[in-house]
């Protein structure tokens, strides 16, 4: 197989077209899924989320989302985007074992204490394990 010619090419999502897709920023796969972040923005339609697309069943499910605080440390209503965003995922199977996944948290909002006494947002990175991740 030559990876540079390519026979066909199909959109199987396209965020505008009734599929549950909105401001795709980060993907990753592996060799059943396509695993894509959404930055939906300060005035987004919901959270930022992670969505799992099933390339055998063509089914597109949310896994996760950003459960997002404001500057007063609220959470913020179910439904309501705000700030913060997940970016960054990677496919960590071979290392983590099969369904694991690396992610950061931009946690626009907060404030923390960075080196050298300076300001900056808070985040984190996230290990996000599957259905397939073998459990104990």
């Amino acid at each position: 197989m030559d990876p540079t010619r390519v026979l066909t090419l199909e959109v199987v999502l396209d965020g505008s077209r009734g599929d549950d897709l909105y401001r795709p920023s980060s993907i990753d796969t592996d060799d059943r899924c396509v695993m894509i972040q959404e930055d939906p923005g300060a005035r987004g339609i919901h959270r930022a989320r992670i969505l799992r697309y099933d390339t055998r069943t063509r089914r597109l499910d949310e896994i996760a989302e950003c459960a997002e605080m404001d500057r007063k440390l609220r959470p913020l209503p179910k439904g309501q985007g705000g700030e913060w965003e997940s970016s960054g995922i990677r496919n960590v199977s071979d290392i983590l074992g099969e369904d694991s996944w690396l992610l950061a948290v931009q946690a626009h909002t907060l404030r923390v204490r960075q080196r050298g006494g300076r300001w900056g947002e808070a985040g984190q990175i996230l290990l996000l394990r599957g259905d397939r991740y073998p459990r104990q």
